[in-house]
């Protein structure tokens, strides 16, 4: 017979203590992705020609870095939104949570990675494959808020989980997307200006969520 961790103490954890954990985490990431754009030498610079030029040689990395840190933000406000349901976590939301994290700080070694070899399609592939396992570990943990309410001090609403599913699934597709798109051109990481498709799906999806919640009406 099943049980429900929520029903034994010892399995419950704090949710301020997860939350920390997850800012924290999300922060040193986000952080470290800046890392690579680092000044050209300025013993090998002698004119501004030459400066533009090593900025320009720059702009890979800066691509990735931009990209990078919109999708962290994307997900830590995400996680944030998500968890502002949560009064207290059991073991498997605690393990979902972490494995977020752990995706969350292979972020720069990938960004690194395409910033360094913008040329390479596997070097897409990796970065896409970090984007795509980032979106199914966030469904995860949405999923398991939204489906144990005696988790939460407010059960999520299913329109707001419906708007969760189509913005994370939306990072999913689009991951598989800039690696077919890459594939097409000399330097696949042109693909990765696909993930610019978020800036439309992103406030389309939360328009969405407002009008269902609207027909839904107050809460009785």
């Amino acid at each position: 017979m099943a049980t429900d961790d929520s029903a034994h103490p010892a399995s419950i954890f704090a949710a301020y203590r997860i939350e920390a954990l997850t800012d924290g985490v999300f922060a040193i990431a986000m952080t470290l992705l800046v890392i690579e754009l680092k000044l050209p030498d300025p013993h090998a610079i002698r004119s501004a020609a030459e400066l533009a030029q090593a900025l320009a040689n720059l702009s890979p990395k800066a691509i990735a870095w931009t990209i990078s840190f919109c999708v962290l933000a994307f997900f830590w406000v995400g996680h944030h939104r998500v968890f502002g349901h949560v009064r207290r976590t059991d073991g498997p939301l605690l393990t979902l949570n972490l494995a977020e994290l752990g995706v969350v700080t292979l972020m720069p070694f990938s960004c690194s990675l395409i910033g360094e070899f913008p040329g390479s399609l596997v070097a897409q592939a990796i970065y896409s494959a970090n984007m795509f396992l980032l979106a199914v570990a966030a469904l995860a943990v949405a999923r398991r808020i939204h489906l144990h309410p005696a988790l939460c001090s407010e059960p999520m609403a299913r329109p707001t989980y419906e708007s969760a599913r189509l913005r994370i699934g939306a990072v999913m597709v689009i991951s598989v997307l800039a690696v077919l798109v890459g594939s097409l051109f000399t330097v696949p990481v042109v693909g990765n200006l696909a993930f610019m498709l978020m800036t439309v799906i992103n406030p389309l999806s939360r328009r969405i969520e407002r009008r269902q919640l609207a027909r839904l009406g107050p809460a009785p």
